[in-house]
């Protein structure tokens, strides 16, 4: 590991809401439904789902946990980490490239984010939590990508 690298947010296991250790990969899977017509109405759609405040994504604490699919929706709220899965998951059944993104804000925060690459592979980042989307040429808010995934790629 270069030196350069040791702070980068890295999750590749996480456990979920049963106490199961997961492969982060694990925790997503294409959802479609025919009441949400569009990418953008999926990321209106999760971001209006409460967001309850979690620890940092990718960190040390052994008490972390992310939140299935299923159990978020069940419970109708959730930390950054299952806005995101969720918003990814729909991307996905929408037949989008789409990633999972860990790393950190501008502030110098920690951060989970959605991510699509369009045909030229061009990105576009979607924050779960406000709905928002973030184009080339936009005013980034991340600072740091720090790992990538969704649910056959690491």
């Amino acid at each position: 590991l270069r030196p350069a690298h040791t702070d980068r947010l890295v999750k590749i296991f996480t456990e979920d809401e049963l106490g199961s250790t997961q492969l982060v990969c694990m925790m997503l899977a294409p959802l479609q439904t025919p009441l949400i017509e569009s990418a953008r109405h999926a990321a209106r759609f999760v971001s209006q789902i409460p967001c309850s405040q979690s620890h940092a994504p990718g960190g040390n604490s052994t008490s972390e946990q992310w939140t299935s699919l299923h159990g978020f929706l069940v419970a109708n709220n959730g930390d950054v980490e299952s806005h995101c899965l969720l918003l990814c998951s729909l991307l996905l059944g929408f037949s989008l490239d789409s990633y999972v993104c860990i790393g950190s804000r501008i502030k110098g925060t920690s951060h989970v984010w959605a991510m699509t690459l369009g045909e030229t592979g061009v990105p576009t980042f979607w924050d779960a939590i406000t709905g928002q989307r973030y184009v080339t040429g936009d005013t980034l808010p991340y600072k740091t990508i720090d790992c990538v995934f969704n649910d056959k790629s690491f």
